[in-house]
């Protein structure tokens, strides 16, 4: 046990071999930080001794006891054994010399230990000291000889004075000294030129510019981005995207409003060169170069322009000329697209700052090239209006409400499912080649006025997958205009006139045959019926639905009666419906053969309502070419489904199936954007929210996003997976989550 103390506390172990002097000389070398393993040492030497004295005293008492009593004073400390033992001198020996036996020193013996570790300690004590003194920064020493003032100093006329060498007194310093600005303080260059300076000589221009206010004018490659403890920064283009850029911490207190500009946009910012290096950026934003350039406490200097167009030219990307026709102030009309009242129309409740997109399809009509375009319904984050202020003008057509007491908001209030749209505003998503129509940007007009300029930020739906295009219109304020009142309920268009009914008892005929052409007992009575419906030829055009759905019959000789009868029953659907019908080959995935089917796709969505039902046929066909090779074509499948029959159930369906299952992310993003056009059922929340949730492609979780934003109250089912996806590592999602939670709530 008390090597256990020596060891753990010297002092300790010492004191429990009865050494309390030994102990605190001890305790002194353990504070010095080189003499603990002595002290340690030492005190295991002394606990030895402690033990081999017990052994000698336990060895004596026990000789004494069997031969008799023997003088122990006599036997020095700490001796060994044998010098314990009684000793038989031989004649020789002990002649005269009985008195002359020398022992050992016995006060040498007994502080041996302690000189031994006192003396060690003072030895790395001086060792110590002479290191620390050593290898401790010498500093600065004064010249001896003082100095001469001027006046005193000899001149070559006269003969030189004598001059008394005395130490000056130091003058007082200044409270605060005078700090001479950089050679570059004050200097006005463009962000390529300062990037040029310090990769040429990094030394020099830290010299020249470390510390010093400088203007730089450059292009924002994004947008501004708010850090950690409230910190806004932003970035400016040096030469290529991957390179060095120069880095624009805003002053403190500024807002990331104030700096939120497109990208693209030429800004002039005045701040402090604090040089470069990584450990210079942004607080939780580590530089991706370390010659990136670092300017602090950053201002704007003058208005940003972005890069654009300016109105009313137009902009066109891939073949689709988009162009904005007219800027309005107003109450727009909202009309009623679905719904016992469909038609029914009201002004909005709030004025509007309405834009109007006109979109032209100008690709040529190539047939081996699919020409068709799509338009997708903009969400909060696709569309964004800004002044040169940096005010942001708020994305409304998902807030938009009718004016109260009307019946469109009474059939809203009623069925908040219920589709609507502008007046005058196209209801196609398709475009084919040279088709244009007609679409609204809707804004809040709280922050007209503030500017003399508008900015608008369109992302276009050229190409779905990877990532949209940017188009920007520029426009003076003054271009808006107000919109005409209109009054509340106008007068519904005029219905089309019905086509004259055929002789009840034909009618009658028909039925019974479309009946037994669907619910045949056997193939032989379906595809007798088939046959009657061809002999009438377009008198019977009121089965189609019934021939369409004898199409998908498991008997291939219904199959292919009903598609004779068919064609004699209605010509304009048969023909896209043979096409899409045509069996599938191994060929056609691996060589993407599917320009007639695209063809007989396209002429289906002209035909409108005497294309629907044609929609199971269509259904069925999308899930035979959801595979690998037939991807893109599957997504023309689900656009001309979101066309033909936007509120059939058994299309939500297949949109639900293929945002969850779909292997490709095209598939998954053109299923998202299209359940915005359906109707809102509880399956299709749930999916848009698994797709927030855990879709891997960022592009398919934002247009899920937009699509719960547009449904509005309708998608509380979905606010858990909304608020998840406000810590999305795609900032395009995080914030669209944030204004969709906004609308749903």
């Amino acid at each position: 046990m008390r090597y256990f103390w020596c060891w753990l506390f010297p002092p300790l172990g010492l004191l429990t071999c009865g050494r309390p002097g030994l102990a605190f000389v001890n305790l002194l070398l353990c504070c010095t930080c080189v003499g603990v393993p002595f002290a340690v040492l030492w005190s295991f030497l002394v606990a030895r001794d402690f033990y081999a004295d017990s052994r000698n005293r336990e060895l004596i008492d026990a000789f004494q006891g069997s031969h008799g009593a023997m003088p122990v004073a006599s036997i020095p400390a700490r001796r060994p054994i044998l010098a314990a033992l009684p000793v038989h001198p031989t004649p020789e020996a002990s002649e005269g010399n009985d008195d002359e036996e020398e022992l050992p020193d016995e006060g040498l013996q007994r502080f041996r230990n302690p000189l031994i570790g006192v003396g060690v300690g003072v030895a790395f004590c001086v060792v110590a000291v002479i290191g620390f003194i050593a290898l401790r920064k010498p500093e600065p020493r004064h010249s001896v000889v003082a100095e001469v003032s001027e006046k005193n100093l000899p001149t070559p006329t006269s003969p030189p004075t004598p001059t008394t060498i005395s130490t000056p007194k130091p003058k007082p310093k200044p409270d605060t000294e005078p700090v001479k600005p950089p050679a570059g303080d004050g200097e006005t260059l463009t962000a390529p030129d300062l990037l040029r300076r310090f990769l040429s000589s990094r030394e020099s221009s830290k010299e020249h510019f470390n510390g010093a206010t400088l203007t730089v004018t450059g292009v924002v490659p994004a947008p501004a981005t708010s850090y950690t403890g409230g910190e806004v920064g932003f970035r400016l283009f040096g030469f290529r995207e991957d390179g060095p850029c120069v880095w624009c911490r805003m002053a403190p207190g500024r807002d990331i409003m104030e700096a939120r500009f497109p990208a693209g946009t030429e800004v002039t910012v005045r701040g402090r060169c604090v040089g470069v290096g990584v450990a210079r950026g942004p607080a939780g934003t580590p530089l991706a170069k370390a010659e990136d350039v670092v300017l602090t406490d950053c201002v704007l200097v003058r208005d940003p322009i972005p890069a654009g167009t300016d109105h009313p030219n137009a902009i066109v990307q891939d073949g689709i000329e988009f162009r904005i026709t007219a800027v309005q102030l107003g109450h727009p009309i909202i009309v009623l697209s679905s719904g016992r009242r469909r038609g029914l129309a009201a002004p909005t409740k709030e004025k509007q700052l309405v834009f109007r997109l006109q979109v032209r399809n100008a690709r040529p009509d190539d047939a081996r090239k699919p020409g068709a375009f799509t338009y997708a319904l903009p969400g909060g984050t696709d569309a964004q209006l800004v002044d040169e202020k940096g005010n942001s003008f708020e994305y409304a057509r998902l807030d938009v409400r009718p004016e109260p007491q009307s019946s469109v908001a009474e059939e809203l209030v009623a069925d908040p499912k219920t589709n609507w749209r502008f007046k005058d505003e196209s209801t196609a998503t398709t475009l084919e080649p040279d088709q244009t129509e007609t679409y609204y940007l809707v804004f809040s007009p709280l922050q007209l006025g503030k500017g003399n300029r508008l900015f608008l930020k369109l992302q276009s739906s050229a190409l779905l997958v990877p990532k949209p295009t940017t188009l920007v219109f520029r426009f003076e304020q003054k271009v808006v205009e107000s919109l005409p009142v209109a009054l509340s309920n106008p007068t519904p268009p005029p219905a089309t006139p019905k086509t004259p009914s055929l002789d009840p008892v034909l009618e009658a005929k028909i039925a019974t045959l479309g009946t037994q052409l669907a619910k045949g007992k056997t193939p032989t009575d379906r595809i007798k019926a088939a046959e009657e419906l061809l002999k009438h030829g377009p008198k019977a055009k009121n089965a189609t639905d019934a021939l369409c759905q004898a199409i998908l019959d498991p008997a291939p000789p219904v199959r292919v009666a009903a598609l004779d009868a068919m064609k004699a029953v209605n010509p304009d659907l048969y023909g896209p419906v043979s096409i899409i019908t045509t069996p599938l080959t191994d060929f056609d995935f691996q060589f993407d053969v599917f320009e007639k089917r695209r063809e007989a796709l396209a002429q289906l969505v002209k035909l409108k309502a005497e294309g629907q039902p044609a929609v199971p046929i269509l259904v069925v066909y999308k899930r035979l070419v959801s595979r690998p090779g037939g991807w893109p074509h599957a997504v023309a499948v689900v656009k001309a489904l979101v066309n033909l029959a936007p509120d059939d159930p058994a299309v939500v369906t297949v949109l639900v199936t293929g945002l969850l299952k779909d292997e490709a992310a095209e598939a998954r993003f053109a299923a998202a954007k299209s359940l915005a056009w359906t109707t809102v059922t509880k399956e299709s929340v749930a999916a848009l929210a698994t797709a927030v949730r855990s879709d891997p492609v960022p592009e398919v979780r934002l247009a899920a996003v937009d699509t719960l934003a547009g449904i509005g109250l309708g998608a509380k089912g979905a606010l858990k997976s909304l608020e998840a996806a406000k810590s999305d590592g795609d900032a395009r999602v995080r914030e669209a989550a944030r204004e969709a939670i906004e609308k749903v709530k």
